[in-house]
């Protein structure tokens, strides 16, 4: 099975994280009002504006398609308001509002348009029409009075799929309503009202703002620290990180770091997946752990990022205690950039862990896996003749075989987990085993032969329990259904005495016999021990609950192998499934020899808050190891010649007919190879257009997808042209008035005119007073962009005047 029909057969998880809001509205100005009628009240809404961009007449607007671009307002929700200032043209509002987006609302997939879907038009040929749909989440901040009255509208300079926030209140401009739509009534009619006053705007706002990501995961906490004894001092702080990278993200000649700091200039840098050992002296030391994922390029430094993240750490109480609290929360950069995900894990412990512990006198001791005994005890782990089991970290260490009657368990469920596999159940089967357990039918003969081979025992008569075995598994295997829908149904067929709660115990059986992918061969007392650490010492799991800390938990499916994939359709690369998140090198190379001596924590890796030497923040990124290996296991073990891994092709430029053989890995992007290759060709990445077969390639699309490199023959195998397209430069455009900073892509041969024209679409100056400055010169309207020299990633700054 190749790559592409694995993950449609197990599609990955989709990960989408809510947005907090915190906006603060301090005051405006409204020239526009009349200072002894004037009642202002400031109204917040979300606005999702769908854009459509067709192209007519070529497959890209640089070698001379006409674009043509459509803004519609799909959806808008009124959110907040102020409070409303009475008799005054300069309000003073200074209140702060607080709302969250969801996820759903916000990662909305970039789209393209088809020659078929586009509807026709009269007098419109659809025969050579291509595009792109997408869309913009956007708050808004209308200025109204008491008669309805509009006084302006203002698009706040955020994103809000990213954590940023305002050191200071920034001054937006008021625009006309609806300045996506030129021909909108309330458009006109705001313009209209300008004219009449004669100005250019209608003043503007000061707003600040705080933009925050939710984690999913936690724990559920079921009694208040009041309630309970505090812990004696010192505790000890287990943590654990880590960064799934995208491919796509990958730079040469970059380092990727993980860190966490407490409030401090000191981090504490993560040594691959060993986890970090801490010693807290007192409760005031310990409120956030604030984690650091820093990518470090010396090359090119605007490539460079550090991004924060805060997550809250448990209570310091006894009921809080000795329980892994795993989170899940995305590494985006301000710019909207998706870095990845971080997985984590906060564990408080009652005795800090040093590297004084005993060894355990029991040879084959069946605790060897049991926190708590870990805690107290070393163990040297036994060679069972047989790699070690194929499940996630424990609590301090790898999980090691505990006895004969583990591996004939981890066998007995990899034989049945083989067989439901093979069966290929389907949601009919699951419905009518359900059918079978609540009385309202018989057991199917065919089903009936299928559990007899599952039990591997006589068809003579099945009890419930097994039955509720049967159907559990069936489930977590039925084709198109995920998980976490899965576990929701399941949660309904498992439902007896209350109709929203099942008793914890049944979450334990529910995730026993799941049997996907790395639980088949985890320890039972594992299996507990981690629904324990997730519901406390609760007896019944209300459904709500089960959602957010069970079905949501998704660091839990990903250390069970279910893949998972990053928000990221915004991008025009897509979102990036399981084997291309891969983590860090420095969290591959501690994998280590799993048979090696298993100790407790030793001393040389525990250290203090309070009194050890921490990596400070200035050198942290300096201890990374280079990222140059970010792959895969499957990557790193494979054959080179294995076409399922690596594809290898002949790539012919066009212009000189310089053919040369091109090796390239089956997950890496035509972008990644067209990167690799520019030095060959002589011909930029950007700039090379790739064909087979008279096919264009999408640099987008993964090479494992395409037919380059099959067959084993690399002479008789397509080749691939390589067309040289028009030059074309990327600038990053700043207006620091507002605070805007975006990119645009255009052909270096464009007037600066053009330019001026997207800037002040973007930022509504008028455009007699729209300068654009770039390495201290100014653009005029009739010089070509290259006539300034311009090349990728040169800041262009926006004043008006």
């Amino acid at each position: 099975m190749n790559a592409a029909a694995a993950e449609e057969e197990h599609p990955p998880l989709k990960i989408e994280f809510d947005s907090n809001v915190e906006l603060t509205i301090h005051g405006a100005f409204l020239p526009t009002a009349r200072l002894l009628q004037c009642d202002p009240v400031a109204h917040v809404s979300v606005s999702t504006l769908r854009k459509t961009i067709s192209v007519r007449g070529a497959s890209c607007v640089s070698v001379g398609g006409k674009a043509v671009a459509t803004n519609t307002v799909a959806t808008e929700h009124h959110v907040a308001s102020t409070r409303r200032q009475y008799f005054t043209s300069k309000p003073a509002f200074n209140e702060m509002v607080r709302f969250v987006v969801p996820g759903t609302r916000v990662h909305l997939p970039v789209e393209r348009l088809s020659r078929v879907g586009v509807q026709k038009q009269p007098g419109v040929s659809t025969d050579d029409m291509d595009g792109e749909q997408s869309v913009e989440q956007r708050v808004l901040i209308t200025l109204e009075d008491a008669h309805g009255g509009a006084y302006g509208q203002a698009v706040c300079p955020f994103f809000l799929h990213a954590p940023s926030s305002s050191t200071q209140p920034v001054r937006i401009m008021l625009q006309p309503r609806n300045a996506h739509d030129k021909f909108d009534l309330l458009f006109k009619k705001d313009v209209a009202t300008l004219a009449e006053h004669g100005v250019d705007d209608f003043g503007f706002v000061t707003i600040s703002w705080k933009i925050s990501l939710s984690p999913h995961g936690g724990a559920l906490i079921t009694a208040s620290p009041t309630s309970v004894d505090q812990p004696t001092f010192p505790v000890g702080l287990v943590l654990r990180a880590t960064w799934l990278v995208p491919g796509h993200t990958y730079q040469r000649g970059t380092q990727y770091t993980t860190s966490v700091e407490f409030g401090s200039q000191d981090r504490f840098v993560f040594d691959g997946a060993n986890p970090l050992f801490l010693t807290i002296q007192n409760a005031t030391q310990l409120e956030r752990a604030i984690f650091h994922c820093t990518i470090q390029n010396v090359m090119n430094h605007a490539n460079s990022h550090d991004v924060v993240t805060a997550l809250p750490i448990q209570p310091m109480a006894s009921f809080a205690m000795e329980r892994d609290v795993w989170w899940t929360t995305a590494v985006r950069a301000a710019s909207g950039t998706d870095l990845g995900l971080l997985i984590a894990s906060i564990r408080l412990v009652r005795r800090p862990l040093g590297g004084e512990t005993p060894m355990c006198t029991e040879e084959r001791c069946s605790l060897i896996n049991d926190p708590a005994h870990q805690a107290q005890y070393a163990h040297v782990a036994r060679d069972w003749g047989r790699p070690p089991p194929d499940v996630p970290s424990g609590a301090y260490q790898p999980i090691f075989w505990e006895s004969d009657q583990h591996i004939a368990r981890a066998n007995e469920r990899r034989w049945r987990r083989d067989r439901i596999v093979e069966a290929n159940p389907s949601m009919e089967h699951v419905r009518h085993l359900l059918d079978v357990i609540m009385g309202r039918a018989t057991l199917d003969p065919g089903v009936a032969r299928v559990v007899s081979v599952f039990f591997n025992q006589k068809s003579s008569g099945f009890s419930p329990q097994e039955l509720m075995q049967f159907l559990i598994t069936c489930a977590f295997h039925v084709k198109g259904m995920t998980p976490l829908e899965a576990a929701r149904f399941c949660f309904f067929a498992l439902r007896r005495d209350m109709e929203h709660a099942i008793a914890r115990d049944d979450v334990i059986f529910m995730l026993e016999h799941s049997l996907i992918e790395h639980t088949i061969e985890m320890p039972e007392m594992e299996l507990r021990r981690r629904v324990v650490e997730i519901f406390g010492d609760t007896t019944y799991v209300i459904f709500d609950d089960f959602v957010r800390y069970f079905i949501h938990n998704y660091a839990m499916w990903y250390a069970f192998g279910v893949p998972v994939t990053v928000s990221g359709e915004r991008s025009s690369r897509g979102g990036d499934v399981a084997p291309q998140l891969n983590p860090t090198l420095t969290l591959l190379k501690a994998d280590g020899e799993p048979n090696a001596k298993a100790r407790a924590p030793t001393a040389a890796t525990t250290v203090s808050i309070s009194g050890a030497a921490p990596v400070s923040a200035s050198t942290s990124t300096t201890a990374a190891t280079p990222a140059a290996a970010i792959t895969t296991a499957t990557t790193q073990k494979a054959v080179p010649h294995d076409e399922s891994v690596w594809r290898t092709f002949i790539a012919r430029v066009q212009h000189s007919n310089k053919a040369f053989s091109v090796t390239a890995h089956v997950n890496d992007t035509i972008f990644d190879v067209m990167v690799m290759v520019q030095n060959s060709t002589g011909i930029r990445a950007a700039c090379q257009e790739w064909r087979a077969g008279n096919v264009a390639l999408d640099p987008k699309c993964r090479l494992g997808s395409t037919e380059l490199g099959l067959g084993g023959n690399e002479v008789a195998a397509p080749e691939v042209i390589i067309i040289a397209r028009d030059e074309a430069v990327r600038l990053v455009m700043v207006y620091k008035e507002k605070g805007f900073r975006w990119e645009v892509r255009l052909p270096s041969s464009e007037r600066v005119l053009k330019l001026r024209a997207l800037v002040q679409h973007k930022t509504m100056i008028p455009l007699t007073r729209c300068v654009l400055r770039a390495h201290g010169s100014c653009l005029m309207d009739r010089h070509p962009l290259a006539h300034y020299n311009l090349q990728d990633g040169d800041v262009v700054t926006i004043t008006q005047e």
